[in-house]
């Protein structure tokens, strides 16, 4: 793209810090005034967009909200804050995290999504190569700037200015008759970019392709003299440590056969998952159990775990290493699932001998069902006054129906096997141990008892999703939260 510069005055940067200010307060008290109706949580500082005639809403709470005429019709959930929201065309609309990823839905599917290390500080939609589909331009904290194309998120343009980028904006600047893009960087400079016609994104895009392929040849062959010295210096290792008759580790004696690092070809790892409640020390928590099944060597041991799971870590990984004298059979890891959400783990376990250098890798993929930690319970009698939801669903198959609670709980025991599935009672560990009593009556009424409201309307969504059911009324009574909601149209009107 080709650019010009100019520096951004204090008073300009004000008047445009005002207006901006202005338009987001009044699209915060719509997004509110929604909120209230559809009876959801208020979010907190919420970006808001409109796309077409329906309101895209991104809060705290990681999730993206769709509404049409004050009904959410849509809800889609990420891992971490939204910090942005841009429309491109009909129901396609991008979106910033505030861990550094970006992405594209397409009404509530995703069509793509990367992450980087620096923080979106601006996303906006701009025809680069003009062929009359907007591209998502994202501005970086590390004043990185670079252009993705809607469907599928390939890089079409990337460059890097002095500074961090403020904002990006786009309009007819030049009175040329073609829009271009203001870049305003935290340091007052202000950057106007032109679009450059498909030609010539067609040539930076195919010049970034072939120093990208000469950086994997390179970083290729960079890995293969790794692992070939890596091989000479582990085999001059073992030649010295195979001179000895016999080598013991922590009392353990092992001789020359043991230390090869071949295992039986019917050892396997199995996993368990079990819900562990919250004590003085620790919250609720997940224990996911890996050990070591079938028939294998007597020191075949697990060297590692590491987990791959979006939204369940951190920095979205989580890795459990042994040392050399205390490889276990078996090793268990606590997760603690912020949210009611399924999440997908892939899983890989490194077993081998306490002195193999190289071992033996395990591949597992799991899904943690979204109400991993509702606990099943006993029912109990429910006082006659709890908030409650009734709705129906007609015909409720009680097949599909015990279906659905065990695809999205972590189901122990005996519970639920039974055919008669008329009342479930279970305990949210997460929700200051709630309890949740659902019966299920003739006709396909359900009843709902619990004080969180915004478990209820997860359970109720999970399952109508599950059952494919498009439109559903329900009926609530909820008086603590009817007067908080009281208390918000007072404050937004």
């Amino acid at each position: 793209m080709t650019a010009s510069r100019f520096h951004l005055s204090r008073l300009a940067h004000v008047c445009v810090c005002e207006c901006v200010r202005a338009c987001v307060h009044a699209c915060v008290r719509a997004c509110v005034r929604a909120c209230v109706r559809a009876s959801v949580r208020v979010p907190v500082c919420p970006c808001v967009c409109m796309c077409f005639v329906q309101l895209y809403a991104g809060s705290d709470d990681y999730d993206i909200r769709v509404f049409k005429n004050d009904n959410m019709i849509a809800e889609m959930s990420e891992v971490e804050a939204v910090h942005h929201l841009c429309p491109l065309f009909k129901n396609v609309v991008a979106y910033a995290l505030t861990n550094g990823s970006i992405g594209v839905y397409y009404g509530a599917s995703r069509f793509w999504r990367v992450k980087s290390r620096n923080h979106p500080t601006s996303i906006l939609a701009f025809d680069l190569d003009k062929d009359g589909v907007a591209e998502v331009v994202s501005g970086w904290s590390k004043g990185k700037i670079d252009a993705r194309r809607c469907r599928s998120g390939d890089l079409m343009m990337k460059t890097t200015l002095p500074s961090g980028i403020a904002g990006l904006i786009s309009g007819d600047y030049t009175e040329h008759g073609e829009d271009t893009i203001l870049c305003c960087c935290m340091d007052g400079d202000v950057k106007c970019f032109g679009a450059q016609g498909a030609e010539a994104v067609k040539s930076v895009q195919q010049k970034a392709a072939e120093e990208e392929h000469a950086m994997q040849v390179l970083r290729q062959q960079r890995q293969t003299l790794r692992d070939q010295l890596l091989a000479a210096n582990e085999n001059i290792e073992a030649r010295d440590l195979l001179s000895h008759n016999s080598v013991a580790v922590s009392g353990v004696v092992y001789n020359d056969d043991i230390l090869m690092s071949t295992i039986h070809e019917k050892t396997n790892i199995q996993m368990e998952m079990s819900v562990e409640p919250d004590t003085k020390d620790s919250e609720a928590s997940i224990a996911l159990c890996f050990k070591i099944t079938g028939p294998h060597i007597g020191t075949t041991r697990i060297k590692s775990v590491v987990i791959f799971a979006e939204g369940l870590f951190e920095n979205e990984s989580h890795q459990v290493y042994y040392p050399q004298a205390a490889m276990p059979e078996s090793s268990t890891i606590m997760v603690y699932p912020n949210k009611d959400m399924a999440i997908d783990m892939m899983i890989k376990v490194l077993i081998g001998s306490a002195f193999s250098k190289q071992f033996h890798v395990f591949e597992l993929e799991k899904l943690l069902p979204r109400f991993c930690l509702l606990v099943p319970k006993e029912p109990e009698t429910v006082p006659v006054d709890s908030p409650l939801i009734r709705f129906q669903i007609e015909p409720l198959n009680s097949k599909y129906f015990k279906q659905w609670l065990h695809e999205h709980f972590l189901v122990q025991g005996t519970y639920w096997d039974s055919d008669d599935l008329s009342e479930i009672c279970v305990t949210s560990l997460r929700h200051n141990s709630q309890d949740l009593t659902m019966r299920v009556l003739p006709g396909g009424n359900v009843v709902m008892y619990t004080n969180e409201i915004q478990l209820a309307g997860d359970l109720i969504q999970s399952l109508s999703s599950f059952l494919h059911v498009e439109n559903l009324e329900s009926q609530c009574h909820f008086p603590a939260y009817e007067e908080y909601v009281k208390d918000c149209i007072k404050k937004v009107s």
